[in-house]
């Protein structure tokens, strides 16, 4: 169900990372990445995809040398998609990464925010007082207008029960 790839750090003479090499992947990471093993084993990652961001290089960097896994969601830009991994060290100078695609889980967040964004917008700017209510009659949430009419402050208003507030008129 994931995607699984093999790989070998390649570092400068100051032991610094600078690239990965391609050992091994499965079917998965062919099907998620759209490249062909038979393509990339014994490249790197650099050759295959010259626009890799430094941030995958060091991670991995990290990983194959102390040994200490890292799990992380990061955006691909050469792929055009998000990714969690999980990345360990299987040998010395080595690393080894289990990963899905969450781009559209990403994608669906990212529209969800912008939903919240915009219903916030027009919730503070309404000129009618608006209050939201649990089923048990508990205030969960007021515009500023609501808190105006009724001459509270929104953290007086909040977690108090409908029939507790100071209903008055203008």
């Amino acid at each position: 169900l994931n995607g699984f790839s093999l790989h070998e750090i390649i570092c400068d003479e100051q032991d610094r990372p600078t690239d990965y090499r391609f050992l091994a992947v499965n079917p998965v990471f062919e099907r998620l990445t759209g490249l062909k093993g038979a393509d990339i084993i014994g490249k790197t990652v650099l050759q295959v995809m010259p626009g890799t961001e430094p941030l995958w290089i060091e991670t991995y960097g990290r990983v194959a040398l102390t040994g200490e896994p890292a799990f992380f969601e990061s955006y691909a830009r050469e792929l055009d998609k998000y990714f969690e991994v999980t990345a360990f060290q299987p040998a010395a100078r080595q690393f080894a990464c289990i990963f899905a695609d969450i781009t559209e889980r990403k994608k669906t967040e990212a529209a969800l925010r912008q939903s919240e964004s915009m219903y916030r917008g027009l919730f503070d700017l309404a000129v009618d007082g608006i209050m939201i209510g649990s089923h048990e009659g508990v205030m969960i949430d007021a515009n500023q207008r609501m808190c105006e009419i009724l001459g509270m402050a929104r953290d007086e208003f909040l977690g108090r029960h409908i029939t507790t507030l100071p209903f008055t008129r203008e």
